[in-house]
């Protein structure tokens, strides 16, 4: 007995010891340190022959104050990572693997000395690739938006009430300079706090129009394999983030520039039957918000033995009406507006009417 009891404390000690030397899941913010390395980095590896397209390397912030801090990364198309100032997060910059036809220019976006991700656990803070709503964001790729594709260079360069702050290392907050003739480049976007890396399978051929490179590259054309976004609605207050542009000029944005969010719209929806039968009902929206009345699914089900079943589907007209033709059997119907997205990002709730009873 004396012996077990031995042995179960250190038991006890040893996954007490485990636990503190672990490193905690990913959080919004400063992550408890600390860390087993003094930088974290994001790999960009391509699916098809796992070339290592680009690595965005950050220094750990080491006392949890200034510089860079591990975010999060999500089934293998996206991630970011946390500029802290002030023991604050100042701005984030997330990436995304871009939409290519070829399957083998996919890449997969994988971390090195991260923290282990939430996301995935249900964590706080569960990260799918963006915000909705944000122009390029919401889904597990983005398509390329017409940026420069040819080699120039870019660093993201971060201000504080108009002062410059420089990274832990003395640089910009982010350097994203590459070789003119690195087949795997980033460039600015078009958009303020916007990068692409891209993807040139012989070498790139020019530094812009009309401006050749001493690369010996060939004629493939290259290829948008990730983006890279600083969303200006994490910027806080005072921050200014400005991705240098050496041939179309410098873009800021501040978090003045970030977009509303997208407005939420509660539905309401009635349902009445007639002999032969036919369902027949209207969508209301109770704000007035129109766009949420045409074209929404709406769904007729019969409560069955167990459960509701779907019996018949219809698309709203443009004043909310709807109908559909049902199987003439005796039971409780109901009617079920689905939830919509607008263009705007504007959400459009779903709705469940009231009971019916039908009795042939």
């Amino acid at each position: 007995m004396r012996n077990a009891r031995r042995h179960l404390a250190s038991a006890i000690v040893l996954l007490v010891g485990i636990a503190l030397a672990a490193p905690a899941d990913a959080l919004v913010g400063p992550d408890p340190g600390p860390h087993d390395s003094p930088l974290f980095r994001f790999n960009f590896v391509r699916q098809g022959d796992g070339t290592v397209v680009d690595q965005v390397t950050f220094d750990w912030s080491v006392d949890g104050q200034t510089g860079w801090d591990f975010g999060d990364r999500a089934g293998y198309a996206c991630a970011f990572a946390e500029y802290l100032l002030h023991g604050q997060v100042a701005f984030r910059i997330e990436f995304q693997r871009a939409m290519v036809q070829d399957d083998a220019a996919y890449v997969f976006i994988n971390d090195k000395f991260g923290s282990p991700e939430s996301s995935d656990v249900g964590g706080s803070h569960p990260f799918t690739c963006g915000v909705p709503g944000v122009h390029g964001r919401g889904g597990e790729s983005v398509v390329w938006d017409g940026s420069d594709h040819f080699p120039h260079h870019s660093m993201v360069h971060l201000f504080e009430n108009g002062a410059e702050v420089l990274a832990p290392n003395g640089g910009p907050a982010l350097d994203l300079m590459r070789d003119d003739c690195a087949r795997g480049y980033w460039v600015p976007g078009d958009e303020p706090g916007e990068v692409w890396l891209w993807w040139d399978e012989d070498g790139p051929t020019e530094h812009a129009p009309g401006m050749p490179l001493p690369c010996g590259g060939g004629p493939i054309e290259p290829v948008p394999v990730a983006r890279g976004f600083i969303p200006p609605q994490y910027l806080a207050e005072g921050i200014e983030v400005c991705v240098m542009d050496e041939l179309a000029g410098d873009r800021c944005e501040t978090a003045a520039d970030a977009a509303p969010p997208p407005a939420e719209h509660p539905s309401a929806i009635t349902l009445r039957l007639r002999g032969g039968l036919r369902a027949i009902g209207h969508v209301l929206i109770p704000d007035g918000a129109s766009g949420c009345l045409a074209a929404r699914e709406v769904v007729v089900e019969r409560h069955g033995p167990s459960r509701w079943t779907s019996v018949g589907r219809d698309l709203t007209a443009n004043g909310g009406r709807f109908s559909a033709r049902l199987p003439d059997r005796s039971g409780a119907y109901r009617a079920r507006v689905r939830e919509g997205t607008l263009a705007t990002g504007d959400v459009c709730h779903e709705a469940v009417s009231d009971r019916v009873v039908h009795r042939r």
